[in-house]
């Protein structure tokens, strides 16, 4: 979070920050809308692009709020972005989950898995623990006079920044049982059905790699200084 409530202005460092935070915020939210347009446009039902699209939706509520959490924009407009970011962050990941889970009981069991009936399931696990990490926040931090550090460094560091870690990790376990189960698996290896598991477990792959990545560097940075972001 930068110091200065004039978001363009002070050193030339802090200026470049801000920048390059927005940039970032702007590029991130405008994949995430493409994202949604195109799942819309292809006009499918199945249940695994379901899951995407409410992924993504998250995803959106991350990316637009991203530069207002990032920069001093204003206390309570971060807070509020703050708010928004605990929630979608920890629930676009928590969708990733399902996603890779669903992948796995798929190729372990050679069945569908009934994803609109498990979605109030879905649902629920997937909002409810951002949320319950938002409302710790918001108590720790409005009204901006009883502002409690050590309840906001705990709510971001270690509830908000730990679930996603352990998000993180559950895709890598998932994805290397997928892995495993294709390698073991006997019977027609180019049987349709195979052929999709196989291209399924393929693309699996990428997702939990990306966002271990990506994540790394935040993960790191709050553990080691907290919740503040100093340009210099």
């Amino acid at each position: 979070m930068g110091s200065n409530d004039d978001v363009f202005q002070g050193t030339e460092r802090d200026v470049t920050y801000a920048i390059i935070s927005m940039v970032m915020s702007i590029l991130g939210t405008l994949a995430s809308i493409i994202m949604i347009i195109l799942i819309y446009r292809m006009k499918s039902t199945t249940g695994h692009v379901h899951l995407v699209l409410i992924m993504s939706v998250y995803q959106l509520l991350y990316d637009a709020t991203f530069f207002f959490s990032d920069v001093n924009c204003g206390y309570y407009v971060t807070v509020f972005a703050d708010v928004v970011q605990l929630i979608g962050g920890v629930a676009a990941s928590a969708v990733s989950n399902w996603i890779a889970f669903i992948a796995l009981y798929i190729v372990w069991y050679r069945q569908k898995f009934d994803i609109f009936g498990s979605m109030p399931t879905i649902h629920v696990t997937s909002f409810l623990p951002g949320f319950i990490a938002a409302v710790i926040f918001l108590i720790a931090s409005v009204p901006k006079s009883k502002e409690n550090d050590n309840l906001v460094e705990i709510s971001i560091v270690f509830i908000y920044n730990d679930m996603r870690m352990f998000s993180i990790f559950l895709n890598f376990v998932f994805v290397s049982l997928i892995m495993i189960r294709i390698s073991r698996s006997g019977g027609n290896a180019n049987s349709p059905q195979e052929i999709a598991i196989r291209t399924l477990a393929r693309r699996m792959v990428y997702y939990p790699v990306i966002q271990a990545i990506s994540r790394s560097g935040s993960s790191w940075y709050e553990f080691a200084y907290g919740t503040d972001f100093d340009q210099q």
